[in-house]
C-alpha cells in the first residue's frame, strides 16, 4: 500500500503487490521492510533470498541476498560506518553488512541465534554494532572493516537466558550512549554496560533467581512476565 500527501490532501492506494517466499518463522512475521528513497527492502527467507529489494515505484526486483533456513525478526537497518552506507541483516545464522544498493556483501560474522530470536534492533556506537539475544548474550561488531567484523564481547560459550552476564534482551532495542549500554535483561533487569568492555556497571534491582522461579517450578506470573522497553527523558530511564 502507498500512503502520498500532496499539499493538504493524502492519497492512500495499492502500488505494486509481491508474494514472496519467505520460509516460516516459529513465532510469524516481525521484520517490517526498510523504506528507502528508491527501494523497499524486505526478508523473506531461503536460499539467496533472506533479503530481496525492490523498486519502490515499479515492484521491479533489483536484488537478492543471503542464505539462511529462516530470516529471524529483526528489521533491516542501515547505518553509516567506515565511510559506506551499509545495510545490516541479522538472521538466525549470522550477522551481515550489505551495500544496499547492489546486495553485495560487505561482511558476514556467524551466529547461530538458539530458536531464532534475533529481534532487537541492532544498536550502532560511533563504528561498532551491537547485537543482543535472549540466549546467546550480548556481541560488539567492528563495521568500519567492511571485509569482515571484529571481536565480540559479552558471548557465552553456553547459551542461557537464566545464567546471564552482560544483556539478554528478548525483544526491547537497548540504549547506546557515551560510552555506555542501557538495555532490559531477559526477566527485566535494567542493565547498564560499558560498550568497550561489557562489563556490567549497574541493574536496577537484583534479577530474579530464573532457574527457580522460571525455568525450573514457580510458574512465573503475567506481571513478572510483561515486556518490558526503555524509554528515556530528559536524561533519565
Amino acid at each position: 500500500m502507498l500512503r502520498r500527501q500532496v499539499g493538504s490532501t493524502f492519497f492512500v492506494g495499492e502500488r505494486f503487490k509481491k508474494n514472496i517466499a519467505s520460509r516460516r518463522r516459529n513465532a510469524g512475521f516481525a521484520g517490517h521492510p526498510l523504506s528507502t528513497a528508491t527501494k523497499l527492502i524486505c526478508l523473506a527467507g531461503g536460499i539467496e533470498h533472506v533479503a530481496v529489494a525492490f523498486d519502490k515505484d515499479s515492484g521491479k526486483e533489483i536484488w537478492r541476498a543471503l542464505t539462511a533456513k529462516e530470516p529471524g525478526y529483526c528489521p533491516p537497518m542501515i547505518y553509516e560506518a567506515g565511510g559506506k552506507r551499509q545495510l545490516i541483516i541479522w538472521h538466525p545464522e549470522a550477522m551481515n553488512s550489505l551495500d544496499p544498493e547492489t546486495g553485495a556483501v560487505y561482511w558476514s560474522e556467524p551466529l547461530n541465534v538458539r530458536f531464532g530470536l534475533t529481534i532487537p534492533t541492532p544498536r550502532k556506537m560511533d563504528d561498532r554494532l551491537f547485537f543482543t539475544t535472549f540466549y546467546n548474550g550480548s556481541h560488539m561488531s567492528n563495521s568500519r572493516r567492511t571485509n569482515r567484523p571484529s571481536r565480540r564481547c559479552g558471548t557465552r560459550k553456553k547459551p542461557s537466558e537464566t545464567e546471564t552476564v552482560h544483556l539478554n534482551s528478548i525483544m526491547s532495542t537497548p540504549f547506546l550512549e557515551e560510552g555506555y549500554i542501557y538495555g532490559v535483561c531477559s526477566y527485566g533487569q535494567l542493565r547498564c554496560l560499558k560498550a568497550d568492555t561489557g562489563e556490567r556497571v549497574w541493574e536496577s534491582f537484583p534479577s530474579y533467581d530464573c532457574r527457580r522461579q522460571g525455568a525450573v517450578g514457580k510458574r512465573l506470573s503475567g506481571e513478572e512476565r510483561r515486556p518490558v522497553f526503555p524509554v528515556q527523558r530528559e536524561g533519565r530511564f
